[in-house]
């Protein structure tokens, strides 16, 4: 019944959003002419930028984003909200289906519908909002047009939140409101600003050149602007290159602010009480494998150090680095539910001895489960990073790992780090049916297993840490002094 229910409160509330569309497209569509060559243009252009997805890395944690919002703007800008809705609904009935498609495998009907009407009504309150605060389409109109651009992406974002975060609540009406905006939705909104500020900068770009260089020489009476304004263009360039720069180049200008706000973050999450707990309980499942496997000692600790290393140069923070190094400590944790004579064999295994071994990332887990589930709940971050790279650290890029066979992004970026680190120190340390190998094999072979065994993004930054010569083979008298777990 209850399932009944949610069906039906969701297709009414997609019958409300057409209805809705319409009358507000009514409103926006108001004394504005179609152009046809623009329609096709960035309609091209939406769907190219709307099927791919940008990965953001923000404070080590991925997050999926599209830049095909600028299109819809630069669109609205030249010739007003007929072309830039009528081309980005022609792109969205494209894009949204594939991209459904590659994300679940088949074309949610009612999900597809939602993100359709969301994307119509967001832009009609869009072009409202920018007719209302004095913007002007075909005109440079400078700088009335940056306020008006910037004020209706915000009602855009606004918007477009509210319609997808009340559909969430008509599925699931325990979700809090503000609790879901503030998880999944807020972090956008800096994002959809940046490409309104480069919109109308690339606009007011193209005018000026217009203007100025070709209408000029044929002795045009079209309007220009003057050097004022090109100061004020370029203070705007300069301050939106500082601020709103993204991916790579616009973390590292965030980094203090965001090493501040986690650092605040801390004194809610660890108590210096559980932190201290935590490593004493650590030191001792330690000292038990090594006790069983002779051949893990100092493993552990340099796999957490070469994890830190690669962590630090993705851009984690102190906190999401001691986490890493607590998960990186416990990782073979499981071992201590193999058999210790297969564990200490010089000999080749045997495919059932190998199995055995395979099953050690389960064993972590269920181990991990007792020891932390008295003091933290399944919601806890470090538990939950503890407990999924133990799961994952011999899972593969390429889905040929194990236990689970899961491949690329399914594998979470803390687990991908750990695996180029736990294959680093074994290929380099000694074992009793081996020599270590160098350490320049050791990076030819993570380098040449790239894309298939591991991240490529976590293969890149490794290469870059070892050139900048950040990560090096540590001697173990030197490995726990640069771990914060140990002091």
């Amino acid at each position: 019944m209850e399932k009944s229910q949610r069906y039906l409160r969701h297709y009414l509330y997609l019958l409300i959003l057409l209805f809705l569309s319409i009358w507000l497209s009514q409103a926006a569509f108001l004394n504005n002419t179609i152009s046809i060559f623009s329609t096709i243009f960035f309609t091209l252009l939406n769907v190219i930028f709307g099927i791919k997805d940008v990965t953001i890395l923000d404070n080590g944690v991925e997050k999926k984003y599209r830049y095909n919002f600028i299109f819809s703007i630069i669109c609205l800008l030249l010739d007003g909200p007929i072309t830039a809705c009528i081309s980005s609904l022609l792109a969205a009935l494209i894009y949204i289906p594939i991209n459904q498609f590659k994300r679940i495998g088949k074309i949610d009907f009612p999900s597809f519908l939602l993100n359709l009407f969301s994307t119509i009504i967001s832009l009609d309150i869009m072009a409202i909002s920018f007719f209302f605060f004095s913007g002007k389409v075909a005109e440079i109109n400078f700088p009335q047009n940056i306020f008006a651009i910037l004020l209706g992406a915000t009602a855009n974002f606004t918007v477009n939140t509210f319609i997808i975060v009340l559909w969430i609540l008509l599925g699931n009406p325990k979700k809090g409101f503000f609790k879901i905006i503030h998880k999944e939705f807020l972090w956008l909104i800096k994002y959809d600003l940046w490409q309104a500020i480069y919109a109308i900068l690339i606009i007011n770009t193209y005018w000026a050149f217009r203007d100025n260089l070709i209408f000029s020489m044929a002795n045009s009476k079209s309007a220009t602007i003057g050097a004022q304004d090109f100061l004020i263009l370029a203070g705007i360039i300069i301050a939106a290159f500082i601020f709103c720069y993204p991916l790579e180049e616009r973390r590292s200008a965030f980094n203090l602010l965001i090493k501040f706000n986690r650092q605040n973050l801390d004194l809610l999450i660890l108590s210096d009480k559980l932190k201290l707990n935590n490593k004493r309980i650590i030191r001792a499942f330690m000292s038990m494998l090594e006790k069983r496997d002779p051949y893990t000692s100092g493993h552990s600790e340099r796999v957490a150090l070469y994890s830190k290393i690669i962590a630090r140069h993705l851009g984690f923070d102190d906190w999401k680095c001691e986490m890493l190094e607590m998960a990186a400590i416990l990782h073979d944790i499981g071992k201590i539910g193999v058999d210790i004579n297969i564990l200490n064999k010089p000999e080749r295994l045997t495919d059932e001895e190998f199995d055995e071994i395979k099953k050690h990332p389960i064993y972590g887990v269920e181990i991990l489960q007792k020891m932390y589930r008295e003091n933290t709940s399944d919601n806890d971050d470090e538990f939950k990073m503890i407990c999924d790279i133990a799961n994952s650290h011999h899972e593969r890029y390429d889905g040929k790992g194990y236990p689970h066979g899961i491949s690329g992004k399914e594998i979470t970026l803390d687990a991908r780090i750990i695996a180029v680190a736990d294959t680093l120190d074994a290929m380099t340390s000694d074992r009793s049916y081996r020599k270590g190998l160098p350490f320049e094999i050791a990076i030819e072979e993570i380098n040449k297993n790239s894309g298939t065994q591991f991240c490529p993004l976590v293969v890149t930054a490794f290469k870059e840490c070892v050139d900048n010569g950040t990560l090096h083979i540590s001697k173990d008298e030197d490995v726990s002094k640069m771990l914060n777990i140990f002091s």
